[in-house]
């Protein structure tokens, strides 16, 4: 069943700076109107970030997650 879209498809939005608990670090909102427009911006902040910064978000989120002081995996399982 194909549904018809009521809402125009919007431009990507430009970034919104923000300060406090993100530390000055530039937040983007985006509301996606669908899967297929959620995964082409998704898809679009990938290929636009540099290595350093895919690096510094992926450590940020394993912070938040695991907390500072994280095991290290390789020390979980003893060479045999």
């Amino acid at each position: 069943m194909k549904v018809k879209k009521t809402r125009p498809r919007k431009a990507l939005h430009p970034p919104v700076e923000t300060s406090g608990a993100t530390g000055g670090l530039r937040r983007i909102i985006h509301i996606a109107h669908g899967f297929d427009e959620a995964r082409e911006w998704e898809i679009f902040q990938e290929i636009s970030m540099t290595p350093g910064q895919r690096q510094r978000a992926a450590r940020a989120l394993k912070e938040r997650f695991y907390g500072m002081n994280a095991p290290d995996v390789r020390e979980s399982h003893p060479k045999q």
